[in-house]
């Protein structure tokens, strides 16, 4: 989706979604953020920058963002199962198709590691959410996890960032219905409209253009030519044509 990290970068902060990051942890008076500085890596770490003494461990984690897919990986370690919960729950409630039947799909990760769970859940037809959840250290109240959001097309890059900044508010704010004020409300559409890979099906309907092309009475056959066997069979292959040359209008960044 983005060939490189500057890019990546460049789109981030041209919408914004850098910004309403940050403050997803700025919000919070207990946490701090800073650039992750690696230029293999495109995110951010939080922590807490004067934790004092307490039983529970220190809190941080990061945000990141991967070039290829637009993938945004949340990880923390020491912050309670609830909050937990409560920022995975807060991905449901901005999914307008939400029916009423259960939202995540959970299962133990492994019988070896008690404890653990995974989560899975598809925000619409577009963007697909994977958690792991596991106990960390050495109070049962703290967790380690990872929330990663997974948009479907460059398209909907932007809501899977608006989303991470969701549940990114409610993590570390405590607040079960934070919503981003930088960021727009995701938009009904991005749940509801059916989802087309414009690349993937360009490329189908080249491939039968090129079969066409090989036929000695389809080949070189344009418009009006005389040499079209039929009315009919000139119109299919017209119209195939102009669809091929849609979905490449539509498959171009």
């Amino acid at each position: 989706m983005f060939d490189t990290h500057s890019l990546l970068d460049a789109e981030l902060t041209g919408t914004r979604a850098w910004s309403a990051l940050y403050a997803a942890v700025l919000d919070s008076s207990h946490f701090a953020a800073q650039a992750i500085d690696d230029k293999e890596v495109t995110g951010l770490r939080f922590f807490e920058p004067s934790p004092g003494v307490r039983a529970a461990m220190t809190v941080n984690g990061t945000v990141t963002i991967e070039p290829g897919s637009g993938a945004v990986t949340l990880e923390a370690t020491g912050i309670t199962g609830p909050r937990w919960f409560a920022a995975l729950h807060r991905l449901g409630t901005l999914d307008p198709n939400e029916d009423g039947t259960p939202f995540w799909t959970w299962r133990p990760h492994a019988h070896d590691q008690p404890g653990v769970l995974a989560g899975s859940a598809n925000l619409g037809p577009r963007i697909t959410a994977e958690t792991l959840i596991t106990r960390h250290g050495s109070t049962a109240a703290t967790a380690a996890a990872t929330l990663c959001l997974t948009p479907a097309t460059r398209e909907t890059c932007h809501i899977a960032w608006s989303l991470a900044a969701s549940a990114l508010g409610t993590l570390t704010t405590g607040n079960a219905a934070y919503r981003s004020d930088i960021l727009p409300a995701p938009d009904p559409e991005v749940f509801t409209a059916s989802d087309t890979d414009y690349q993937a099906a360009a490329q189908d309907v080249a491939y039968l253009c090129e079969r066409l092309d090989e036929n000695v009475d389809f080949g070189y056959a344009r418009d009006h030519d005389p040499t079209w066997p039929t009315d009919a069979e000139r119109a299919a292959v017209l119209a195939l044509r102009g669809l091929h040359d849609a979905l490449s209008d539509r498959a171009t960044p």
